[in-house]
């Protein structure tokens, strides 16, 4: 039989304590991690294919615009085949986004192309180019392989109208899609990570990265048309026009996680991937060193434990020997070669007293002999009396069954009482837990009622309705007991144009990124929440001086001079910040709220990236601003609005438009400058009805002028960018044009570039339709905003009016004022007329004719008139 000794047994649990939850650990430690690390890694690769899907549409769109822009010309539109061809020429030279441009003629016919000469072209009659041109539609092809380069392109086409809408022909833009590869191949997800495209049947149209290396390994030949090495299943989803994830092993043998992507438009499927033991790779690493970790510490501890078995063993052997003697009742040895030395002292006092215990045993043994002799005499005598107690214990014995049946019948009650009062206490205990789980039940739900109630979902801090609950204690602690404090309104700036241009979800997580930040600018001590939208408050209880108050507000400001990345995007943000001091400028909710606002409104105004303190004024500049709100609501009605117009000249002094300039003069207000009610007109919403109204009265001037003999002038109006985005603007202006019965090109709308450049491409897509109905397009006050040359090719404007700003540099010496003399030239070279604008001296005037300029504006010439003055400077033609 197999002896467990307490050595070996102390040895195997040693081992298995430290090994067994070791192996648990990094069981469920590599497990987790290798989901982990699947998990975040299918989520890039989705959102690297997301952002690279609208890489490629922008890709396409862009050369599509591009088209569709150059189809617009004038010189195309006019069939000047010399313009048409420098055009094209200019156009290839200037914009690396195509490889070659051809117009073909209505015939069917290559008339030009920036392709080298001597090539044949066939005719065009029959492609689906050309068919699509022939109904009026764009043509955006799939990847084909280009007749003259043998190369994988995408064509792009737009039908030419002529002005009177006669079909002409159309452009026709190849592009190769190596850029598109180029393109793809910028965003590599780690070492073995790829991004590539295919089609329906899982054909590549743009390569992958690793394709050379399997031509070099000689895996796949050089001109095979690669299918993508996926499951049936993915292939499937991919015909089928659906998106998802999968695995696959690649042609070099290697296991691979990868997502694709639909793309709707254009039939193509976007694939992203990255090998398995890239992933997984520096798991099995960690693996391995907790594996070797455990190793080392069973072999740290197997001596270990030895040692202290030996010390706790070496006293329980002595023990056991010591035992065997007493039992051979040899008590002579008993507590020699007893251990004193390195054991425990609890193992030491448990020999000593075991010794003592030997020798007690010893004398009690030789006392039980002696008694057992004297027990047995006295058994002797007492078995001679047990003849007479015979009776006596028979009669006990009955009057004790009788005890036992009563004792019966009263523990029978007993337990009867007993039974009743266990069932009556279970009873009242099931009621205390019922009572205890229902109170616990409604504790729970009231916590989760005000965390609703109380808590912003986007952010995580207090909302709107927690904050006015605050507020209002903090207006009675100042009630009651004079307390201070001050209030931050804090606003992000231009958040409306990440919104526009990126979409809401990069809005929200920068709003949560400005929360957190405001969190870590102020610290604890203070109540933090979010009003709504952009607009954060803080409240900071004390009586601080204004200098700390002002700290405090830096430091805010000073959290956002860093960027913000949200989605893999980094934006550059600012907020506003306005602070009311309680109670010196409010001891009311509503009252300290309104000042914190106005005084926010106040750091807008000057500039925005700054804080202001309320002032009193503020509140009068409300005051007032609400008093011209209220009076600009009915002074179309009452008739207080007039148009001024300001003639338009040509360089050698010839009349060729007039600029219609709103006026307001209020029986209240006086004469209000439009610098102050068209803003207000414009943040009221009023600013609608005020331009449906300029829209109408100048299409109706330019009537009396066409009645007059005057057809060929015509009226500028501005058009706010409340306005150009409305529902109908389109509809309105056409509604306008045919009420007054003027030509189309009779009315020019001036647009400024601020009101462009929140939504570009909404803004470009409303200037288009504008234009086909035949109005003039002007880009005005060109300079003071944010245009670059890209956006003006993209325009489909006519004029360039050039801001008073530039204009007042003629008048100075060196480099600046050339800068006039390169914007007209680039106007001419975009096919714009140029008007100046602002212009009040005759320097001013030869400077400009000698640039070039084609028309003129300003006070030299005429100041803003009513119409009878016009008409009468008209009649005049004295420039």
């Amino acid at each position: 039989m197999n002896k467990q000794t307490l050595e070996r047994q102390f040895r195997l649990w040693t081992v298995l304590v430290v090994v067994v939850p070791g192996l648990i650990i990094m069981m469920i430690y590599t497990v987790g991690q290798i989901s982990v690390a699947k998990r975040q890694n299918l989520e890039l690769i989705q959102q690297q294919v997301h952002f690279q899907e609208r890489l490629i549409n922008y890709w396409i769109e862009e050369r599509a615009g591009n088209i569709r822009e150059l189809s617009q010309i004038e010189a195309f539109r006019n069939l000047d085949e010399q313009k048409m061809k420098s055009t094209l020429y200019l156009k290839q030279q200037s914009d690396t986004n195509f490889d070659s441009l051809s117009y073909i003629h209505k015939d069917g016919l290559f008339k030009m192309s920036t392709l080298p000469a001597g090539i044949q072209f066939p005719s065009a009659i029959g492609k689906p180019y050309f068919e699509e041109a022939l109904v009026g539609k764009e043509y955006i092809s799939d990847v084909v392989i280009g007749r003259n380069s043998g190369l994988p392109i995408i064509n792009f086409s737009c039908p030419i109208y002529d002005y009177a809408g006669n079909f002409q022909g159309l452009i026709l833009g190849s592009v190769k899609t190596a850029t598109l590869e180029m393109l793809l191949r910028e965003n590599w997800i780690g070492q073995t990570g790829d991004i590539f495209l295919v089609n329906r049947e899982g054909i590549f149209l743009a390569e992958p990265r690793f394709l050379n290396l399997l031509i070099d390994k000689g895996i796949v030949k050089e001109t095979a048309i690669m299918k993508l090495k996926l499951s049936d299943d993915a292939l499937q989803n991919i015909k089928l026009g659906q998106s998802g994830t999968a695995t696959w092993t690649s042609y070099l043998g290697d296991k691979i996680l990868g997502a694709y992507h639909y793309m709707p438009e254009r039939g193509w499927t976007l694939i992203g991937k990255i090998n398995k033991d890239e992933v997984l790779t520096p798991i099995y690493k960690q693996l391995v060193m907790m594996a070797c970790g455990t190793i080392f510490l069973v072999l740290l501890i197997l001596p270990l434990a030895t040692l202290i078995t030996s010390r706790i063993k070496r006293p329980i052997d002595w023990l056991i020997r010591q035992s065997n003697r007493v039992a051979t009742e040899n008590y002579q040895m008993v507590g020699r070669d007893m251990p004193l030395d390195n054991i425990p002292y609890e193992l030491r006092t448990l020999c000593e007293t075991f010794v003592k215990m030997s020798y007690k045993i010893k004398n009690t043994v030789g006392l039980l002999r002696e008694n057992e002799v004297t027990l047995e005499n006295k058994m002797l005598q007492i078995q001679a009396m047990n003849t007479y107690l015979e009776e006596e214990v028979l009669e006990r014995e009955a009057t004790q069954q009788a005890l036992v049946d009563l004792n019966a019948k009263l523990e029978s009650k007993v337990t009867e009482r007993t039974l009743d009062l266990q069932n009556m206490n279970a009873a009242l205990e099931e009621e205390i837990m019922e009572r205890q789980m229902a109170q616990e039940a409604l504790s729970q739900k009231t916590e989760v009622i005000r965390q609703l109630a109380y808590s912003d979902k986007l952010t995580g801090l207090s909302n709107r309705t927690h904050l006015n609950e605050r507020l209002e204690e903090e207006m009675e602690k100042t009630r009651r007991d004079q307390s201070a404090g001050a209030l931050f309104f804090i606003d992000l700036d231009d958040l409306k144009m990440i919104n526009d241009t990126f979409g809401h979800t990069y809005g929200d997580a920068l709003i949560k990124m400005a929360g957190n930040r405001i969190v870590e600018a102020f610290g604890d001590g203070v109540f933090i929440g979010r009003i709504g939208g952009d607009e954060f408050m803080v409240i900071m209880s004390g009586d601080y001086d204004q200098r700390s108050i002002a700290d405090r507000a830096d430091q805010i400001i000073g959290a956002f001079s860093q960027d913000m990345e949200a989605l893999g995007i980094g934006f550059h943000t600012s907020a506003s910040v306005g602070i009311a001091v309680y109670p010196q400028d409010g001891d009311t909710v509503e009252e300290i709220f309104k000042n914190a606002d106005n005084a926010m409104y106040s750091a807008k105004k000057a500039g925005k990236n700054c804080w202001r303190f309320y002032q009193p004024t503020m509140q009068a500049e409300a005051y007032e601003k609400i008093l011209l709100i209220n009076s600009l609501r009915h002074a179309i009605e009452n008739n207080e609005l007039l148009l001024h117009y300001q003639p338009q000249v040509s360089t050698n002094g010839i009349i060729i438009g007039f600029e219609a300039l709103l006026r307001w003069n209020s029986p209240e207000h006086d004469s209000v400058s439009p610098t102050r009610f068209i803003p207000l007109a414009e943040q009221s919403g009023l600013i609608q009805s005020i331009g449906d109204w300029v829209l109408k009265e100048a299409c109706q001037f330019a009537r009396r002028l066409a009645d007059m003999g005057w057809g060929h002038l015509h009226v500028a109006v501005n058009v706010s960018p409340c306005q150009l985005c409305a529902n109908k603007f389109i509809d309105r202006v056409g509604e306008v044009l045919s009420d007054s019965g003027i030509e189309p090109q009779q009315l020019e709308l001036e647009i400024t570039e601020n009101a462009l450049i929140s939504s570009l491409e909404e803004s470009t897509h409303i200037l288009k339709k504008l234009r086909m109905l035949g109005v003039r397009l002007s880009l005005d006050d060109f300079g003071t905003g944010y245009s670059s040359l890209t956006y003006l090719q993209r325009l489909p404007v006519s004029t360039l009016k050039i801001d008073k700003a530039f204009i007042d540099m003629i008048l100075t010496d060196g480099a600046q004022k050339a800068i006039i003399a390169t914007i007209i030239d680039m106007a001419h070279i975009m096919d714009m007329t140029v008007v100046a604008e602002g212009v009040e001296t005759e320097t001013q005037i030869d400077y400009l004719a000698q640039c070039g300029c084609d028309s003129l504006q300003g006070f030299i010439i005429s100041k803003p008139v009513p119409e009878e003055k016009a008409l009468l400077f008209l009649r005049n033609q004295k420039v």
